[in-house]
């Protein structure tokens, strides 16, 4: 299963949301999708354990080649 993770979203904030998908061990893979780019956030987003990152500002087939490549076990940035 891949999950699609917003940096911006209400709730639990998302990368204490992301390490806790990690530490539960369900199966899944996660992918961040935000609207910041910038490094040093993609470099944090890794290290909490993500399997891809996408640009909000990309285009859609960027999202859908970096889902299919996350499913197959690549990790993507």
């Amino acid at each position: 299963d891949i999950v699609l993770l917003d940096l911006r979203m209400p709730g639990l904030p998302p990368l204490e949301a992301l390490r806790e998908l990690v530490r539960l061990d369900l199966g899944c893979r996660v992918i961040v999708c935000s609207g910041l780019d910038d490094p040093r956030i993609v470099d944090e987003v890794f290290a909490a354990g993500a399997w891809g990152f996408v640009a909000k500002h990309q285009e859609f087939p960027a999202l859908l080649d970096a889902v299919r490549r996350v499913a197959a076990g690549e990790v993507v940035n």
